[in-house]
């Protein structure tokens, strides 16, 4: 039988590599002492990007076919340094979360019904390997196109002023980089803690991405637990005659309805803690969508080497599936914990129970009708029209910037 190891692996690779770790109140004392080291370095390749960077923005004010380039990145950077500081200072609720989660994959040892959370889970992995693959060949596709002339050029000249240099990321040190060794040492650290930068990216972000799809793996089942009920009485022929077998029936059915309850409630505690959790990075993620989706947009539509256009385009293609991450899961917890409702009211005979029974029902069904959701800091619901809007306003901020420039 398979464990919910066998779809969060990913996760937990990402956010490992960076330093977060789930179980790290149970690990050894030397395992803690590297976990701390990968995070302090996590955390320092993302101040050294963030710090030139900003510089760099400072230096070239004005010149906005810099700023689209620089800032698509730099708003990326600054929104990890949020991320992981915020991460940091709810670690404990992260591990508690994590852990409900793991628990909840226990919740049935039916392997029918198991396999209905199993495929939101399957989902949530092929929906992180998929990220990944876009999100890594950006390091890819950035660093060979500083690579490119730079090769190309050393082949060819045999004077050393005439080599071309440039680096990942148009980010201002304070010193010359256009020699040996400041460039190969820069070119490096560049590439390193580019992609340092990108796993804490990736395993944040679809570490909670999962989380939220596992949530609703569970409003699933409780679907499918009410449409049993109603199988179980649509099949039962003596529920209107006065009996021992009609006794013991409706206690059956009273003990599943009890169940299917309790679990409801239980998670929509859990759907609204993570809401909690998560909302105000959503707020922040959601205001930074679309002026990067926007900065990275123009700069495709600007740049003169396809190398830069390829690149561009692909950092583009990684922030729509990023805010996709957010919307998708935020769409699909309004959807699976409203459809509750719809299904207790058409799928079961509830006119053929006990008064009490149809109480307790229509309560699921008030209940339903109040979807849980995802939110950005209360204000904004995610789903996948909020995605639409964010990619209006991007479009909006494009046209504007296009007018400013004179294009």
């Amino acid at each position: 039988m398979s464990t919910i190891d066998n779809y969060i692996t990913p996760n937990k690779l990402l956010c490992s590599v960076v330093g977060i770790k789930s179980n790290y109140e149970n690990s050894s004392t030397l395992s803690k002492t590297f976990t701390r080291l990968r995070l302090i370095f996590t955390i320092i390749s993302t101040v050294t990007l963030f710090i030139p960077q900003t510089l760099q923005i400072m230096i070239n004010w004005g010149n906005i076919n810099v700023l689209t380039g620089v800032g698509c990145v730099w708003l990326a950077v600054t929104m990890l340094m949020f991320k992981l500081f915020y991460v940091l200072l709810r670690r404990k609720k992260m591990e508690n979360m994590y852990l409900i989660i793991r628990e909840l994959w226990e919740v049935t040892s039916d392997p029918d019904e198991k396999q209905i959370y199993e495929n939101t889970a399957w989902q949530a992995k092929i929906f992180t390997i998929i990220f990944c693959c876009v999100a890594f060949s950006n390091n890819v596709l950035f660093t060979g196109a500083a690579a490119m002339p730079w090769i190309k050029s050393y082949s060819r000249s045999v004077n050393e002023t005439n080599i071309v240099r440039d680096l990942p990321f148009d980010i201002w040190y304070g010193f010359d980089v256009s020699t040996s060794p400041n460039y190969e040492i820069v070119f490096c650290w560049q590439t390193i803690t580019a992609l340092i930068c990108n796993i804490a990216i990736l395993g944040l972000d679809s570490t909670m991405m999962t989380m939220t799809l596992h949530i609703c793996g569970q409003f699933k089942l409780i679907q499918n637990w009410f449409r049993k009920i109603g199988y179980k009485i649509n099949e039962e022929q003596m529920i209107n005659v006065q009996s021992t077998t009609q006794n013991v029936f409706l206690e059956n059915v009273r003990s599943n309805i009890d169940r299917c309850i309790q679990h409801h409630q239980r998670m929509i505690e859990i759907a609204n803690d993570m809401e909690d959790l998560i909302n105000p990075i959503i707020f922040v993620q959601f205001v930074q969508s679309a002026s990067v989706i926007c900065l990275s947009g123009y700069a495709v539509t600007t740049v003169t080497y396809v190398r830069h256009w390829i690149k561009f385009s692909n950092y583009l293609m990684a922030m729509l599936i990023e805010l996709a991450a957010w919307c998708w899961p935020g769409e699909v917890i309004l959807q699976e914990s409203g459809i509750i409702g719809d299904v207790v009211y058409l799928e079961i005979p509830w006119y053929k129970l006990p008064k009490s029974y149809q109480a307790d029902l229509i309560l699921v069904i008030i209940r339903s009708q109040k979807r849980c959701q995802i939110t950005a800091a209360k204000f904004q619901t995610m789903s996948v029209e909020k995605f639409g809007h964010v990619l209006s306003t991007a479009a909006s901020y494009f046209t504007l910037l296009r007018q400013l420039n004179g294009d």
